[in-house]
């Protein structure tokens, strides 16, 4: 998935990320090429806090944080609109899958809504709704 900043008509636009957080960014990135590690964070996704990598990757990922469930490559919005992408582990993804499996209600039940519609609201709605305690 990627992300980006919007205008209020929701429309991409390109926009670095605050001063604050770009700061905070590199200040651990230093710290785990100093120690030759990826370096804990205080950055916390489903309870699992994210690890700041030795590097970034080619291209305009400038920084990458990873844990077992998640990887964000952060950009500075420089190259294009793009300023996030996250990578989610299969098992997350399944086990999504799974709970919701067990709240749908029976498929007579879907009143109207096409399954394939249905499906894909799931998906990717149950994706967003595990990514709001990030922000």
């Amino acid at each position: 998935m990627f992300f980006c900043y919007a205008d209020k008509h929701f429309q991409p636009i390109k926009q670095e990320p605050a001063l604050e957080l770009q700061d905070e960014l590199n200040v651990l990135q230093n710290e785990a090429r100093e120690n030759e590690a990826p370096l804990l964070t205080r950055r916390v996704f489903k309870g699992i806090h994210l690890f700041m990598q030795e590097k970034g990757s080619r291209g305009q990922w400038r920084w990458i944080l990873r844990s077992p469930l998640l990887s964000l490559a952060i950009s500075r919005g420089r190259l294009s609109c793009v300023i996030t992408q996250v990578n989610c582990a299969s098992q997350y993804i399944g086990s999504l899958f799974l709970v919701r499996m067990r709240l749908l209600p029976e498929r007579s039940k879907l009143s109207g809504a096409s399954e394939k519609q249905f499906h894909t609201w799931r998906r990717y709605g149950s994706i967003r709704e595990s990514l709001l305690p990030l922000c």
